[in-house]
């Protein structure tokens, strides 16, 4: 993503595009983006670029695109790996469906596909070093 506060700064001390696009390794595009939020918002100093919150420029820069692990139901990653620990070790198919089974909190909220929940289980096998091969 584009350093959107290098860019309105760049802008406000008139910069071309080109010469930004340069500095900040970034897309005309984006440079016309952060032009014309600078034009509606009136931002015209440096100053008032930087008194900009990081909040304040993902709101005027989002895309609707950007979510969260907050719009997911949490895997209970250690009860997954206590399953698969024992004479018994139902595959992962198994654990996702268990999973599914888990009712969301919201009704935004939204389970992980099949991919992303392997993915999460083998990352935490990973960094806590447990080395019993996980079948997919």
């Amino acid at each position: 993503m584009a350093d959107y506060r290098l860019i309105l700064s760049l802008l406000v001390q008139d910069y071309s595009y080109r010469e930004i696009e340069a500095m900040a390794h970034c897309s005309h595009r984006a440079i016309a983006k952060a032009r014309t939020v600078a034009d509606t918002r009136g931002l015209s100093t440096k100053p008032e670029v930087e008194a900009l919150s990081a909040d304040a420029l993902d709101q005027l820069f989002t895309d609707g695109r950007k979510s969260g692990d907050t719009d997911f139901v949490p895997i209970d990653v250690d009860a997954v790996i206590k399953a698969r620990i024992g004479r018994k070790k139902p595959p992962l198919k198994v654990l996702w469906a268990r999973y599914l089974n888990i009712p969301a909190p919201t009704p935004s909220t939204r389970h992980y596909r099949y991919e992303r929940f392997c993915q999460i289980i083998a990352e935490h096998v990973r960094t806590h070093d447990l080395t019993e091969y996980l079948e997919v």
